[in-house]
């Protein structure tokens, strides 16, 4: 009888094997590495985001002495290329931080835009929603 009371207190117990409590950290490591994944991977493209403002930035500002030194802008033609040699910035600067070369057109239409500076953003697609253009750069960017 007294086997017949320590089966029944074995049964009635409840509680979680190491299997289980196993298969539940497993679970809980699992989402919180897939989280802190998705985090880093937004984290990253808005870190592109910034440097390639940062470049078009450096860019606009090498534009305007470029303007100062030779009384006009370099044309479309002449494009972003010119000021590797006129003013010593580095190929690296000419392409956004996905890789594509900067669009730059001028002159333009508009007398207070007096040139076009745009990424194509992190598709590479011109004329997208995520372009980032050198005079609406805080309206675009997060």
């Amino acid at each position: 009888m007294n086997n017949n009371t320590n089966n029944t207190r074995r049964r009635n117990r409840r509680g979680f094997t190491l299997l289980e409590m196993m298969l539940v950290m497993l679970l809980i490591g699992g989402l919180t590495a897939i989280v802190v994944a998705i985090n880093f991977i937004g984290k990253a493209e808005q870190a592109r985001i910034k440097l390639t403002v940062t470049k078009m930035r450096t860019l606009q500002s090498e534009l305007q002495s470029y303007n100062f030194d030779h009384g006009i802008f370099p044309t479309t033609g002449d494009g972003l290329g010119v000021l590797v040699n006129a003013a010593g910035v580095q190929e690296s600067m000419l392409r956004d931080e996905w890789g594509h070369p900067f669009a730059y057109y001028a002159p333009t239409n508009d007398p207070a835009r007096p040139y076009d500076l745009i990424s194509d953003g992190p598709d590479g697609i011109p004329d997208t929603e995520d372009d980032i253009d050198i005079w609406f750069v805080d309206q675009n960017t997060p």
